[in-house]
């Protein structure tokens, strides 16, 4: 199906207008959906690092858009003018009542009571994990624990891994069964620009 949709192509300008949330991540969390998006920090956030991964990735260019069906956002590969909508959750930080959860079942928790609501919610989907838990995890024990549960058309988490001075790092990585691929996107701190890199399984 097609849609009238307006592509936020510079990415630069959405790093920026993002900032203040980033250097503040309860306003990820807690931020007024963004004009004309009806998205929220977290959820725009989330997209905007999947586009730069793709950007790496694929060689093409990906942009932004609300999405015209009322979800949480589209992502469009502008060389190819096609895309694909994403619903988003939301694993939070750890509080003393999950601190002893594991964080894949934390986040497979999550993908469940997503793909609860259905074949027909899910199908045409992709959904977006945004993860503040805490520690090591295993994106292929997820992608076992998931497989032929879901009908989205992909699974990706993603999340803040650690801040060096100014530069904030964040993984993301698409939920697969095995060999799950992930990647590292590491920000610059005047936050103008960033690097995208492969996160290599450890052998």
């Amino acid at each position: 199906m097609k849609y009238r949709i307006t592509a936020i192509r510079d990415l630069r300008v959405v790093l920026k207008d993002l900032e203040s949330q980033i250097r503040e991540p309860r306003l990820l969390r807690v931020g007024r959906n963004y004009e004309g998006l009806a998205m929220r920090p977290r959820e725009l956030l989330g997209n905007w690092l999947l586009c730069v991964v793709l950007n790496e990735v694929t060689g093409r260019s990906w942009a932004l858009s609300g999405d015209p069906t009322g979800g949480d956002g589209a992502i469009l590969d502008d060389d190819r003018k096609v895309g694909f909508l994403t619903e988003h959750v939301f694993v939070p930080p750890p509080d003393i009542s999950t601190a002893t959860e594991a964080i894949d079942d934390k986040i497979v928790g999550a993908i469940r009571a997503k793909a609860s609501k259905g074949e027909s919610y899910a199908r045409g989907m992709t959904l977006v994990v945004f993860c503040e838990a805490v520690g090591s995890w295993f994106p292929d024990h997820i992608g076992r624990a998931v497989d032929g549960f879901h009908n989205f058309e992909a699974i990706w988490a993603l999340g803040l891994e650690d801040v060096h001075g100014q530069h904030y790092i964040y993984w993301v990585t698409k939920i697969e069964p095995v060999n799950s691929p992930a990647w590292r996107v590491r920000l610059s701190s005047d936050f103008d620009g960033w690097a995208v890199e492969p996160i290599l399984p450890k052998t």
